[in-house]
């Protein structure tokens, strides 16, 4: 669905950061009010119908950190609109927070979390472990994405992009730049792994039991898996060619 989203995004960046701010207020009011929403718009009616038959069922952890983490999804339509208006240069450091923020993968984290019924205490998802894992798999896939997006963006002038940026910067060509982009999802993946392999160890230093490990230890599985699917199908998806989905008018 974030899918789709994104092309809706794309779509309403035509009008400016006021009309990225009502997109952001129409599908956050959604989620906020289920007994009284109202049939609107695709874009918010889809997030309405996902919540409603989601976060109920999830701890008040969940709904809490799921909201927080579309809003700021949903914040960075307007935020990218306002660099391009303002014609903004990106270091890599800058983009590097920016797209972990606007990528959506947070989302579709929690979101894989309720499907698969994981159940991880409030506390340990606040360490400093789990945090990073989540913050190696969220920047490899989205800098994934840059990678399979790139040529697409080029053409649309798009400046958002991890290879764009690292070209702008370091004064390099655009395949040595392409070529830095998977070196740099690479090594986040094998920071991942890394991570993995300590997770035992840190839930029971933490005071945690078997069951808690082997909970964590599923979740860090779940965005593996998710990683492969979302490379497998980046590299046969007609979406970053010429024939992608055109993007929904959302109001």
């Amino acid at each position: 669905m974030l899918t789709i989203i994104d092309d809706v995004g794309d779509a309403v960046d035509q009008g400016g950061v006021r009309e990225a701010a009502s997109l952001r207020r129409a599908i956050l009011s959604a989620i906020d009010d289920l007994t009284q929403f109202q049939m609107a718009a695709p874009a918010p009616t889809a997030f309405h119908d996902l919540w409603r038959r989601t976060a109920p069922l999830q701890s008040p952890g969940w709904r809490q950190r799921a909201r927080a983490d579309l809003a700021l999804y949903l914040h960075q339509f307007a935020v990218q609109r306002q660099n391009r208006e303002e014609g903004r240069r990106l270091t890599v450091s800058d983009y590097v927070q920016l797209r972990r923020n606007s990528v959506g993968l947070d989302v579709n984290a929690d979101i894989l979390e309720a499907i698969h019924r994981i159940s991880i205490p409030d506390p340990l998802f606040a360490s400093g472990l789990v945090r990073e894992l989540r913050n190696c798999f969220v920047d490899a896939n989205a800098w994934f994405n840059d990678y399979y997006s790139f040529e697409r963006e080029v053409t649309e002038g798009e400046r958002h992009n991890l290879a764009l940026v690292l070209a702008d910067q370091d004064g390099i060509k655009f395949d040595e730049s392409l070529e830095r982009v998977l070196e740099m999802a690479s090594e986040r993946l094998r920071r991942f792994l890394f991570l993995e392999r300590k997770i035992p160890d840190t839930v029971h230093g933490l005071g945690y039991g078997e069951d808690i490990a082997s909970e964590t230890l599923r979740y860090a599985q779940t965005l593996r898996d998710y990683t492969y699917g979302h490379v497998a199908w980046s590299s046969t998806s007609s979406r970053y060619d010429k024939r992608r989905l055109r993007a929904t008018k959302w109001s």
